[in-house]
């Protein structure tokens, strides 16, 4: 009886747990966003917290950790707010704010070129199994029944081979093509994020007129440029 009694209660516990359910955008509203505007607060040791301490000058790279702390935290907004990140935790050099900003700005438009290069070929797929499919269309609706003896074998491998592009070429513009879509707005939104210093972090929001500032140039332009053609 008591293991009975336990194993109830214990389904009770369960079924109870399945029906809870957060209140997402308060916790953004919390944590991360305000007025428009995404907030990523992080805090270093030094310069090479940010930019790995094994690039050369001119080739810098971001360091791991880093990227993957700025990635972890992106993850819980949404794509449509502008990201300001904060660094703080140590003063830096004029020069290595502005290698900073440009490291973080290349790492991240990397990330959108991939994107972009995965949705060309998934267009270039696209096509093709369009062609494929009508073709195979064709033979199977068209050619096969006006063909006086056709073997039953053969119109079914060629009815499989339809479907099989057929379904492929769904897979391609429904699901692989909106998932691709939406990483690369995500990496945009990572490239496009704008960078400011404090030796200290102070748990306050940016001015009217500053967020104004940040959407501008956020939103000015379409195409995202490598940071040497700034």
């Amino acid at each position: 009886m008591l293991f009975d009694s336990n194993t109830r209660r214990l389904k009770q516990n369960l079924r109870s747990f399945k029906r809870k359910r957060i209140a997402l955008e308060s916790f953004l509203k919390d944590i991360y966003i305000e007025d428009g505007l995404a907030y990523i607060s992080s805090n270093v040791k030094d310069y090479a917290g940010v930019i790995n301490e094994y690039s050369v000058e001119g080739y810098e790279m971001l360091e791991p950790a880093f990227a993957a702390f700025i990635e972890e935290n992106a993850q819980f907004i949404p794509t449509e707010y502008p990201i300001l990140l904060q660094i703080s935790g140590c003063e830096f050099s004029a020069r290595q704010k502005d290698v900073i900003e440009k490291t973080i700005a290349d790492y991240y438009g990397l990330k959108m070129g991939n994107a972009q290069v995965e949705l060309d070929d998934n267009k270039g797929n696209i096509v093709l199994l369009s062609v494929l499919s009508i073709v195979m269309g064709l033979i199977v609706f068209g050619l096969l029944n006006i063909l006086p003896v056709v073997p039953t074998a053969l119109r079914e491998i060629c009815v499989i081979i339809f479907w099989v592009f057929l379904w492929s070429l769904v897979d391609s513009i429904v699901f692989q093509r909106r998932s691709m879509m939406n990483s690369l707005a995500e990496a945009a939104q990572l490239a496009s994020m704008k960078v400011v210093f404090k030796p200290v972090f102070q748990d306050e929001l940016v001015t009217i007129d500053e967020r104004d500032k940040i959407m501008e140039e956020v939103f000015e332009d379409d195409v995202i440029l490598p940071s040497n053609e700034w």
